[in-house]
């Protein structure tokens, strides 16, 4: 468990490193999100998305392309991973390709070394749970 709270802190910082300097470079904020918390979508929608969101992602993301290309190196499954998970966030701007690359590959090693998918899931569903929260109290 001390290496996925570690996996998680790092996740965590490494999002907040990447958006606070690309905004004190003028880069702006991530942009491309469309839909603001206080919005019409439902507490129940919220929480499904919450759930639902970390297991997509870290399927497809991280775990499918991994398995899918490990016999290629590690190299090349990390760099598929990476490349569909950019490719998916491309709307988010630069600020948010550097967040979600960094956070990328982050747990396509992690996934690497630990075959863990449920640890990745977990650091994601809380790294959305505090993102969700940091808008809800802005």
């Amino acid at each position: 468990m001390g290496g996925l709270a570690l996996f998680y802190a790092l996740w965590v910082f490494a999002s907040r490193l990447v958006i606070s300097l690309t905004a004190a470079l003028g880069v702006g904020p991530m942009q491309g999100y469309g839909v603001s918390v206080s919005s019409s979508l439902s507490p129940a929608l919220l929480v499904m998305l919450l759930l639902v969101n970390p297991i997509y992602e870290e399927l497809w993301f991280s775990a499918y392309p991994i398995e899918r290309f490990k016999g290629f190196g590690t190299a090349v499954a990390l760099g598929v991973s990476v490349v569909v998970r950019l490719l998916c966030h491309a709307h988010e701007g630069l600020a948010g390709a550097a967040a979600v690359g960094l956070l990328g590959v982050m747990s396509g090693l992690y996934y690497w070394r630990r075959r863990d998918l449920g640890a990745i899931v977990l650091a994601h569903f809380l790294a959305d749970l505090l993102g969700l929260y940091s808008l809800m109290h802005r």
